[in-house]
């Protein structure tokens, strides 16, 4: 197959029992290597604005609108294949039924994360789970799902260039992955209960994205992007029938801002501003939490 490449499955877990807490991450190694220098794309059209961002934006409120301007339906010379992704999504169920597992459920926030990451490595030329400033896959998902509570997150990602005569169909880039055994792995993991897809082309490239959850539940309204002392939030009572049992406001070097062991979030004073994630605690059984992410939320000093 001309110029095809692929890049293997990525995922994480938050995970506390006892509130004892680790991290595990599930890296496949792709099958080759891929250098942003063998991928050659096409020139970006100099009128496209969003072309000209060399450096996503490291704050929440800006990442949205960054989101909201480069991802949505104006996208200049990038097309968006919704069918393809339609016939995508229905074969990676097919595949997940052979092997005795439950289709996945459709979710439009997975869809968005993977459309915003194949648009993103078109217009700045590279192929790869992480973007240029580290941010992953569990990293979008915090910032654009504003209601999604989840544990585990898993990624594919698959290219291809046509060759001549053009070679690629609705088919392609679903049979690429399917012949790769990481990938399979992935689409047949029985922890995911959700998953979306994006397939974007430029020219004669194409880029497509599979995000894959393990969805624990949704918020009862948005979760606010900036958040300032005294600001009180109420999480729900229960997600998927356990019971919330605390949460915590934790910045992204670790340092834990505020916890408690109730569904009543109080923002409380703080020293420097930033960044700071949701973290829910959901109780397995009276004795034992686990953790799930939430959203994460820019700090102001000041209500808005």
């Amino acid at each position: 197959m001309p110029g095809a490449r692929w890049d293997g499955l990525s995922g994480a877990l938050n995970f506390c029992v006892a509130f004892l807490c680790f991290f595990t991450v599930l890296e496949q190694r792709p099958s080759s290597a891929i250098r942003a220098e063998d991928l050659a794309f096409d020139p970006v059209l100099a009128s496209d604005p969003c072309a000209q961002i060399n450096t996503l934006p490291d704050h929440v409120i800006p990442f949205l609108d960054f989101a909201q301007d480069c991802a949505g339906d104006d996208l200049a010379d990038i097309q968006v294949l919704d069918g393809d992704v339609l016939v995508m999504f229905h074969r990676l169920n097919e595949v997940r039924v052979e092997h005795g597992l439950s289709p996945l459920t459709w979710h439009a926030g997975a869809a968005n994360v993977a459309r915003l990451h194949a648009v993103d490595m078109l217009r700045r030329n590279y192929f790869s789970h992480e973007s240029p400033e580290g941010m992953r896959n569990d990293d979008r998902m915090r910032l654009l799902g504003r209601t999604e509570i989840f544990g585990y997150s898993g990624e594919n990602l698959a290219y291809y260039r046509d060759g001549w005569p053009a070679g690629y169909d609705a088919t392609t880039l679903q049979a690429q992955l399917e012949r790769s055994p990481s990938h399979l792995e992935g689409m047949i993991n029985p922890d995911y209960t959700h998953g979306g897809a994006a397939i974007v082309r430029r020219g004669d490239t194409y880029i497509a994205v599979q995000v894959f959850l393990s969805a624990e539940g949704e918020l009862e309204y948005p979760w606010p992007s900036r958040l300032f002392p005294g600001l009180t939030l109420k999480l729900p009572e229960q997600l998927h029938g356990r019971e919330v049992g605390g949460w915590r406001l934790q910045r992204e070097t670790g340092e834990i801002l505020a916890r408690a062991y109730n569904n009543r979030v109080i923002v409380p004073e703080f020293d420097e501003e930033g960044v700071v994630r949701l973290v829910v605690l959901v109780a397995e059984n009276p004795h034992h939490y686990m953790l799930f992410n939430g959203p994460v939320s820019d700090l102001s000093a000041y209500a808005p």
